[in-house]
Protein backbone atom coordinates (compact mmCIF):
# COMPACT_ATOMS: atom_id res chain seq x y z
CA UNK A 1 0.00 0.00 0.00
CA UNK A 2 1.37 3.41 -1.18
CA UNK A 3 1.17 6.90 1.18
CA UNK A 4 -0.82 9.06 -0.01
CA UNK A 5 1.63 11.57 0.98
CA UNK A 6 5.16 11.07 0.29
CA UNK A 7 4.86 7.57 -1.97
CA UNK A 8 6.54 4.72 0.03
CA UNK A 9 5.50 1.87 0.02
CA UNK A 10 4.16 -0.19 3.07
CA UNK A 11 3.20 -3.17 4.39
CA UNK A 12 -0.35 -3.99 3.37
CA UNK A 13 -1.19 -3.57 6.88
CA UNK A 14 -0.29 -0.49 7.40
CA UNK A 15 -2.32 2.46 9.16
CA UNK A 16 0.87 4.74 9.42
CA UNK A 17 3.45 5.69 6.40
CA UNK A 18 6.75 4.12 7.84
CA UNK A 19 8.16 7.00 6.31
CA UNK A 20 6.21 10.12 7.04
CA UNK A 21 4.43 8.92 9.72
CA UNK A 22 0.69 9.99 7.37
CA UNK A 23 -2.39 8.23 8.29
CA UNK A 24 -2.46 5.62 5.62
CA UNK A 25 -6.55 4.14 4.55
CA UNK A 26 -7.27 0.75 5.09
CA UNK A 27 -8.77 -1.59 2.03
CA UNK A 28 -12.04 -1.22 3.58
CA UNK A 29 -12.08 2.42 3.36
CA UNK A 30 -9.69 3.49 -0.19
CA UNK A 31 -8.12 6.82 -0.42
CA UNK A 32 -10.09 8.90 -2.57
CA UNK A 33 -6.84 10.10 -4.47
CA UNK A 34 -5.05 6.98 -6.26
CA UNK A 35 -1.80 7.28 -5.67
CA UNK A 36 0.51 6.62 -9.22
CA UNK A 37 4.11 6.25 -7.95
CA UNK A 38 5.28 7.03 -11.07
CA UNK A 39 4.69 10.38 -10.74
CA UNK A 40 6.17 11.32 -7.51
CA UNK A 41 9.11 9.05 -7.57
CA UNK A 42 12.12 8.97 -4.47
CA UNK A 43 15.53 9.89 -5.92
CA UNK A 44 17.34 7.14 -4.46
CA UNK A 45 20.74 9.37 -4.26
CA UNK A 46 18.87 11.82 -1.73
CA UNK A 47 15.44 10.05 -0.49
CA UNK A 48 13.85 13.42 -2.26
CA UNK A 49 10.79 12.95 -4.30
CA UNK A 50 10.49 14.56 -7.83
CA UNK A 51 8.28 14.67 -10.31
CA UNK A 52 8.88 12.78 -13.51
CA UNK A 53 6.80 15.40 -15.97
CA UNK A 54 8.02 18.90 -16.33
CA UNK A 55 5.28 21.81 -15.52
CA UNK A 56 3.54 23.58 -18.14
CA UNK A 57 4.47 26.57 -16.68
CA UNK A 58 8.25 25.88 -16.82
CA UNK A 59 8.07 25.00 -20.26
CA UNK A 60 6.79 28.26 -21.28
CA UNK A 61 8.94 29.95 -18.74
CA UNK A 62 11.88 28.68 -19.86
CA UNK A 63 10.37 29.40 -24.41
CA UNK A 64 9.93 32.96 -23.34
CA UNK A 65 13.04 33.59 -21.56
CA UNK A 66 14.85 31.51 -24.83
CA UNK A 67 13.08 34.34 -26.78
CA UNK A 68 15.34 37.45 -25.42
CA UNK A 69 18.38 35.12 -24.02
CA UNK A 70 18.92 32.21 -26.05
CA UNK A 71 22.03 31.08 -23.64
CA UNK A 72 18.87 30.16 -21.19
CA UNK A 73 17.65 27.45 -23.56
CA UNK A 74 20.78 26.11 -24.34
CA UNK A 75 22.18 26.02 -20.47
CA UNK A 76 18.28 24.47 -19.88
CA UNK A 77 18.63 22.39 -22.27
CA UNK A 78 21.61 20.90 -21.30
CA UNK A 79 21.00 20.22 -17.91
CA UNK A 80 17.75 18.24 -19.00
CA UNK A 81 19.38 16.46 -21.75
CA UNK A 82 21.64 14.79 -18.83
CA UNK A 83 18.35 13.95 -16.54
CA UNK A 84 17.97 10.06 -16.57
CA UNK A 85 13.96 11.17 -17.44
CA UNK A 86 13.54 10.30 -20.81
CA UNK A 87 10.32 13.40 -20.40
CA UNK A 88 12.42 15.62 -19.15
CA UNK A 89 15.48 14.36 -21.74
CA UNK A 90 12.61 15.06 -24.89
CA UNK A 91 12.00 18.88 -23.21
CA UNK A 92 15.76 19.21 -22.92
CA UNK A 93 16.22 18.68 -26.36
CA UNK A 94 13.36 21.27 -27.37
CA UNK A 95 14.89 24.11 -25.37
CA UNK A 96 18.54 23.32 -26.50
CA UNK A 97 16.80 23.64 -30.30
CA UNK A 98 15.15 26.85 -29.45
CA UNK A 99 18.01 28.34 -27.99
CA UNK A 100 20.44 27.40 -30.87
CA UNK A 101 17.72 28.45 -33.30
CA UNK A 102 17.05 31.72 -31.27
CA UNK A 103 21.24 32.37 -30.89
CA UNK A 104 21.36 32.09 -34.61
CA UNK A 105 18.82 34.18 -35.62
CA UNK A 106 19.77 36.71 -33.14
CA UNK A 107 23.20 36.50 -34.57
CA UNK A 108 21.98 37.28 -38.11
CA UNK A 109 20.07 40.17 -37.04
CA UNK A 110 22.59 41.64 -35.34
CA UNK A 111 24.64 41.19 -38.13
CA UNK A 112 21.71 42.91 -40.54
CA UNK A 113 21.36 45.59 -38.48
CA UNK A 114 24.96 46.80 -38.02
CA UNK A 115 25.13 45.95 -42.20
CA UNK A 116 21.87 48.59 -42.49
CA UNK A 117 23.50 50.88 -39.74
CA UNK A 118 27.07 50.97 -41.75
CA UNK A 119 25.19 51.83 -45.14
CA UNK A 120 23.26 55.07 -43.66
CA UNK A 121 26.01 56.26 -42.07
CA UNK A 122 28.22 55.92 -45.06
Amino acid sequence: MYCPSCGQQNQPNARFCGKCGEKILGSDNPSPVAHNPVDNVANPNTGHHTRTEVSGGMKIGVILGTLFFPIVGIIMGIIFLNDSNPAKKEVGKTWLWLGVVFGVLWFIFSMMSMAYAQILIG
